[in-house]
């Protein structure tokens, strides 16, 4: 998945492998919930992982797991770190 690709759908099956960075994920994952063509091929493929990974639909799987923990993470870190005194 390129920085300048407008959809994201493309990325899709290294996102369901965890070959994406997670601000690569992350970014996925942000574009999926907001844009209407990604969102349902994005919904569409967890499901299908979700009953593969657990036998669920609700469940997140791993990778998605992994996503939000490092996005919030780094979210996290981001708010804590002290503003630059430039």
């Amino acid at each position: 998945m390129k920085w300048y690709e407008r959809h994201v759908d493309a990325g899709l099956t290294r996102w369901s492998l965890g070959e994406l960075s997670a601000p690569e994920s992350s970014r996925l994952l942000r574009h999926a919930h907001a844009c209407a063509r990604c969102g349902t091929r994005y919904d569409k493929w967890a499901r299908a992982h979700r009953v593969l990974e657990s036998g669920q639909t609700d469940s997140p799987t791993a990778t998605e797991l992994e996503t939000l923990t490092a996005a919030g993470l780094e979210a996290a870190l981001n708010a804590a770190s002290p503003p630059d005194a430039a």
